[in-house]
């Protein structure tokens, strides 16, 4: 070998022993980087659009949908561990916080409805009397009207009595046994509109209560808003009503006599901690003022400023 081959050998003999290692793990072992063990997370967190990194639009877009902003997260990819507090970070980030306002009003110019419908909304549920849905009446007992006070039946159940009746006697007739004549108690004509009778010496005039539900097909407009389906369970049908308390709430927020500021994070995404301020009236339209003005009871001019 000559003797400059040699020599550039052993420099780079020199060179391969003096070079520093690297500090850096096997991928997947503890102590390892996290962009090294997961290289294509990291690329996720830094690629950014628009401002936002994609995990913080993937947040932005599952906080849209579901409200919840620790739901919303998790869902984009964040620790499940840390995600309440990281949910309320989010909501506080301007960055974040801007884009949630753009897509709201993005998604209200879509469905072609403004703040003063959802006001109008909410005023309906708010005003709306649940007596127009479900009603609890009293009325007479059987034995109010019945003659000699004696329990009374519809003309219906008689002649269904009757028949049970006939069926019976035939039976005893064929068994040669006693045969009572069929009793026709405090007679036909019992109506439970009926208004209870004081001198009633069963119900002693507070007659009995029953729950009457209205026909769904012929509700009035606020009433509807408030009607939120019906539910069949073991003891029967359940009537659901929108909550008229939380309508109220969001009315008072949507006017500004509530500010709300996130303190954490709860089943619907951010705890609302509430003080009072001086409500912003300025930007409502006449007709949404008269509605909250009835809707609270309130006198006075709308028009008068």
């Amino acid at each position: 070998m000559r003797t400059c081959d040699r020599r550039d050998a052993a420099r780079a003999q020199i060179m391969k022993t003096s070079a520093p290692k690297s500090k850096g793990k096997k991928p997947g072992t503890p102590g390892t980087p996290w962009a090294e063990t997961y290289p294509s997370r990291r690329r996720v967190r830094t690629t950014r659009q628009g401002g936002l990194s994609d995990m913080r639009r993937a947040f932005v877009g599952e906080y849209l949908r579901t409200l919840n902003a620790s739901k919303a997260a998790v869902a984009a990819g964040y620790s499940a561990r840390s995600a309440v507090k990281k949910g309320s970070d989010l909501l506080r980030t301007p960055a974040v916080a801007a884009a949630i306002q753009e897509a709201m009003a993005a998604r209200a110019q879509r469905v072609q409805i403004d703040a003063d419908d959802v006001l109008r909304m909410w005023v309906d549920v708010a005003r709306a009397d649940p007596n127009g849905l479900v009603e609890y009446r009293r009325g007479c007992c059987r034995y109010c009207y019945g003659e000699q006070h004696r329990y009374q039946r519809t003309a219906g159940e008689i002649e269904r009595d009757r028949e049970a009746w006939l069926i019976e006697d035939a039976k005893r007739a064929r068994r040669n046994a006693e045969r009572p004549p069929f009793d026709p108690k405090g007679g036909p004509g019992w109506n439970p509109n009926r208004p209870a009778v004081p001198e009633c010496p069963e119900c002693f005039g507070d007659g009995q209560g029953r729950v009457v539900v209205q026909d769904t097909r012929h509700l009035a407009p606020d009433v509807l808003r408030l009607y939120a389906g019906v539910k069949e369970t073991k003891d029967g049908l359940q009537v659901l009503m929108a909550s008229q308390e939380r309508a109220r709430e969001l009315i008072g927020q949507h006017l500004g006599m509530l500010k709300a500021r996130v303190a954490g994070d709860g089943e619907g995404g951010a705890i609302p901690v509430e003080h009072r301020v001086a409500p912003d009236l300025s930007k409502l339209s006449r007709e949404t003022l008269r509605a909250l003005k009835a809707a609270y009871g309130l006198g006075g001019n709308p028009d008068a400023g």
